[in-house]
């Protein structure tokens, strides 16, 4: 698996290795994606949150090379910059999974169930919420079977130029 276009789920708990001379390294797992500029039309993802015994680190998307074969994310580097705290980014999987979105006319709650990624001018970028039961799928695994299912479901999504905050009343808000 290449590091691209997909879904957060796909990604959320895999493995981190550190690339190197020798059997590679294991440092954490991926635990979050981290957003500098949420405020961009198709903001770019700047870092992965790696959790591991020493804490949660980030690992920016520089230091990655890619998946292995195994499906484990390989780093150039040990992430040594301590996340940052909620107020200074978006934190995509803690602030947005489960969270409650409203259409602009104000008719319709949905929940945002994952977040669709595409590398696209030269970044891997946040460009749609999943609301739909695949989603709900993807998040829960299910293996092969699981895969199939998602496959055969109508996708939900709504593309993130039409996702906005809502500042004024709560910024961790969407």
């Amino acid at each position: 698996m290449t590091f691209h276009d997909g879904f957060l789920s796909e990604m959320i708990g895999r493995t981190a290795v550190l690339d190197g001379v020798g059997p590679k390294l294991t440092i954490g797992r991926i635990s979050d994606f981290v957003v500098e500029r949420p405020d961009d039309t198709f903001p770019k993802i700047d870092a992965l949150v790696i959790k591991s015994r020493r804490g949660k680190h980030l690992a920016p998307i520089g230091s990655i090379v890619d998946f292995d074969a195994n499906g484990n994310l390989v780093l150039r580097e040990l992430p040594m910059r301590e996340a940052p705290p909620d107020d200074e980014a978006l934190y995509l999987v803690e602030d947005l999974f489960d969270k409650q979105i409203v259409d602009v006319d104000g008719r319709k709650v949905v929940r945002i169930n994952d977040i669709e990624v595409a590398r696209t001018g030269g970044a891997l970028r946040v460009v749609a919420a999943d609301i739909g039961f695949g989603g709900i799928v993807r998040r829960l695994g299910g293996g092969s079977l699981g895969r199939a299912l998602v496959h055969k479901l109508p996708r939900t999504l709504i593309a993130w130029d039409n996702v906005a905050p809502l500042h004024d009343i709560n910024p961790t808000q969407i």
